[in-house]
């Protein structure tokens, strides 16, 4: 009887575990582009969730990052925060079936006296801490994510681009996200305006999510603006928005394509003019969620807009 007990007892744990690990789940992606490592923290749940991090002195949550070489040794040891800017957060809010995905650039985790090259794998070690307050209920999970650096890496040769400019990268990445989003670019000569267009090529909604003021964790364009001799005038950093306000999310219909305008006079510097710019370089970083599906991706992909070639002749 007392043996039956137990079992019961134990499995009434192990339930409860199980339980607990479904409320929320935690992925690792690796931007080769930046050297970046994404960490994406997914509230499963229909109640907002709350992730308490580590404080001096304080128990929360925390990821420690162990970096190893070609060899699998560890070059270093870093132990960081959940947070989306660059102030420190006691709590991270996680919305109903949402996704919050941080980014970890590998120059911020490694020794000075090392390089980012001598970097293949990381071991994130995930500890969190979270609540569901309107469940009155306090939880914990961990996880370690085994993230290579190496077999993901852009190959930066102009002759094994695509027509599109496309780099090629990792094969994981590319199957997974350039299926769901297409981005291209073209230009109007009449109103001196560069064109993105982002493409939903799934069944569901597609959700851009923003960068916010310099957070490095979400969506931007970074624009290049050159000139006849090729030499940069100016770089400029914009979100993907539809109107004069910003927008966190941006969503996209099924087999929809969503059509962005950048008008360069808001670009080019006052002391140039927009006649001096001869092509733009368009750096799309995009970070998207399907909600139905409830999965994530990003894609990297460089533009080259000629904005002298297309210019009409009266």
């Amino acid at each position: 009887m007392k043996t039956k007990s137990l079992l019961l007892v134990i499995m009434t744990l192990l339930s409860i575990r199980a339980m607990a690990q479904a409320d929320i789940t935690v992925s690792a992606s690796y931007l080769p582009c930046d050297s970046i490592i994404l960490i994406h923290l997914a509230n499963n749940t229909d109640n907002q969730m709350l992730i308490y991090n580590s404080d001096e002195g304080t128990t929360g949550s925390f990821i420690q990052f162990s970096l190893k070489d070609k060899n699998g040794k560890e070059i270093s040891l870093r132990t960081v925060v959940y947070y989306e800017g660059v102030d420190y957060q006691r709590i991270v809010n996680i919305d109903p079936h949402s996704t919050k995905t941080i980014k970890y650039p590998l120059r911020f985790l490694y020794p000075s006296s090392r390089s980012v090259s001598e970097i293949y794998s990381v071991d994130a070690s995930c500890f969190v801490n979270y609540s569901i307050p309107e469940q009155k209920r306090f939880d914990n999970t961990d996880k370690v994510l085994s993230i290579k650096t190496k077999q993901n890496m852009i190959i930066y040769r102009d002759d094994i681009r695509d027509e599109n400019k496309q780099f090629i990268i990792g094969q994981s990445i590319k199957a997974m996200t350039q299926a769901d989003i297409t981005v291209d670019a073209f230009y109007l000569p009449c109103d001196s305006t560069i064109v993105i267009h982002l493409g939903n090529n799934t069944d569901k909604l597609i959700r851009i999510r923003n960068d916010y003021g310099g957070t490095s964790s979400g969506s931007i364009i970074e624009l290049h603006l050159k000139d006849k001799a090729n030499k940069e005038i100016s770089i400029y950093q914009a979100v993907f928005y539809e109107g004069v306000d910003y927008q966190h999310f941006v969503d996209i219909n099924p087999h929809s394509t969503k059509t962005i305008k950048y008008p360069l006079k808001f670009f080019c510097p006052s002391s140039r003019s927009v006649s001096e710019i001869y092509s733009v370089d368009a750096s799309c970083f995009i970070d998207y969620i399907i909600p139905e599906q409830e999965k994530i991706g990003s894609l990297h992909k460089v533009l080259s807009i000629k904005t002298k070639q297309d210019l009409m002749i009266y």
